[in-house]
């Protein structure tokens, strides 16, 4: 082969690897064991952005009658509210849902504060907008931290029905994810410089995501961090779709963030609490879902299979613990 073939040959590699490679890596890495449904992007009829007087600005979407249930949904970092694909699905027509996109997220805008203090003092002004009354509030990850502090600060929320945790750290997100012995002592001086020079370089890194996204190198990362195998092609595709829409000083401003975290979880009022862990979740680890629950008191726990991103790869066992939580205080 000559020089010329083989510069021939590594461009046309590359740009196969540019145009297919996502697909592939998604196929090698993901369960031949198909869904009912493979997720996609929904769109909203009743949808509205509402700023705070934080100045973060909140994408609101508004599903179902408001005659029933309301059921208030809030993602996690580096996500939005897409990722609730199959809870539309399932709750549609049984709850007034109401989906929120985080700061930065999604089709919210620019994020002004993401502190989880900041976050749940907006979420206050939000529910005094939105006129519900007894809600159920329903965080996953970030989002359940934002409504731990809620719920820690306004105690005598009389039109709070009950709360859904779904792995969500209740302190630093360091101590509670799987490898926290060896990643808490490098907090300081290796992986805070670290994100705040990502913040510096977010178009920079905005590019490599695009390009990893493209060829796989996504994929790849989110099998290993978010999921545990057993998730079809399409929805690891789908989590990896998602998280290049959040640009990745929004990302590593969120981690700064939860870095910071901690709320007294023992002081939270007297309020039915369902607290969802997963067996194989290597960002918040079973047993601090576990230790979560002891610290709320009445809390009930459910441990349940998958990973991070069960909500997807263990969307039909999650749904139906939560469904049954819900029949059990309406």
């Amino acid at each position: 082969m000559t020089k010329r073939n083989r510069q021939d040959w590594m461009l046309s590699a590359a740009v196969l690897a540019l145009l297919f490679g996502r697909y592939v890596v998604s196929q090698l890495l993901s369960s031949r064991i198909k869904d009912a449904e493979n997720p996609k992007r929904l769109s909203a009829e009743n949808s509205m952005v509402i700023e705070a007087s934080s100045g973060n600005r909140y994408h609101i979407v508004r599903e179902g009658s408001d005659q029933l249930p309301p059921l208030v949904l809030i993602h996690g970092l580096n996500s939005d509210l897409q990722q609730w694909f199959y809870q539309r699905r399932f709750f549609e027509g049984k709850y007034h849902l109401v989906l929120i996109d985080l700061p930065g997220h999604g089709n919210s805008g620019p994020a002004s504060d993401l502190s989880v203090d900041t976050l749940s003092r907006d979420l206050k002004e939000l529910l005094g907008f939105l006129k519900m009354e007894d809600y159920v509030l329903w965080g996953h990850s970030m989002g359940g931290s934002v409504i731990l502090k809620y719920c820690k600060e306004n105690r005598n929320d009389t039109l709070l029905h009950a709360i859904i945790i779904q792995q969500s750290p209740y302190t630093n997100a360091l101590k509670t994810c799987f490898g926290s012995s060896f990643l808490y002592p490098l907090q300081k001086p290796v992986l805070a410089p670290a994100l705040r020079m990502a913040k510096k370089y977010s178009r920079l890194i905005w590019l490599f995501n695009i390009v990893a996204y493209l060829t796989g190198l996504h994929a790849l990362f989110f099998r290993y961090v978010f999921f545990t195998g057993r998730q079809s092609a399409a929805q690891l595709l789908f989590l990896s779709r998602i998280s290049l829409g959040c640009p990745p000083h929004i990302t590593a401003e969120g981690l700064l963030e939860l870095f910071k975290f901690e709320v007294d979880a023992s002081a939270i009022r007297d309020v039915p609490a369902l607290i969802v862990g997963a067996k194989d979740d290597r960002l918040v680890r079973p047993d601090a879902s576990k230790a979560l629950s002891e610290k709320i008191a009445g809390s009930e726990l459910k441990l349940l299979s998958g990973g991070h991103q069960n909500l997807l790869e263990k969307n039909s066992e999650l749904n139906e613990a939560v469904s049954e939580f819900l029949g059990t205080i309406n």
